[in-house]
């Protein structure tokens, strides 16, 4: 009876560290997606011409959640992905602020250019973490809850701001 709970305990002990080692690999390789998906963003951003960077800044971030999708296990739907991001990044107003910023004729466009790219590659971070950390908890693309997303993805955007910055330095 002893030797059975010395060895159910050491593979209780195991299995636990096991998980948690996988957990830990699962979310290393899913920031490894972000920032990727940030350089990605930041480049296409740069190109000067009109609707490419929004539409290419989409295109990437519904790349990002695919992959990290499949790095967790869950189904991957396009429309529904495409749905959510719209929904996280109007919540914030991303793009509205980087189209004001092309208007106002006293930042100038070599200012604003750089802020818009800056935006782009913030919103791109705070989704990758948004989605991270809901595949975390085993939240599916079809159970996302926008409404706990909201501070989760404004925070994320806050230091998608700083991460951005830091790479366009």
């Amino acid at each position: 009876m002893l030797y059975e709970d010395i060895f159910f305990s050491i593979f209780v002990l195991e299995a636990e560290k096991f998980f948690t080692m996988e957990k830990n690999n699962l979310k290393q390789k899913a920031e490894e997606i972000i920032k990727r998906h940030v350089a990605w963003t930041l480049a296409v951003s740069a190109i000067p011409l009109p609707f490419v960077d929004v539409i290419g800044a989409t295109a990437i971030q519904m790349d990002m959640i695919r992959q990290m999708s499949k790095l967790y296990g869950f189904d991957y739907d396009a429309n529904k992905g495409k749905t959510l991001i719209t929904s996280l990044i109007t919540t914030t107003l991303a793009g509205s602020l980087a189209a004001t910023t092309r208007t106002l004729p006293e930042v100038g466009r070599a200012a604003s250019w750089l802020t818009t790219i800056m935006l782009q590659a913030a919103a791109t971070y705070a989704i990758g973490v948004v989605f991270m950390s809901n595949f975390e908890q085993g939240v599916a693309l079809i159970d996302f809850n926008l409404d706990k997303a909201g501070d989760l993805f404004e925070e994320a955007f806050e230091k998608g701001k700083e991460y951005a910055q830091n790479l366009i330095s």
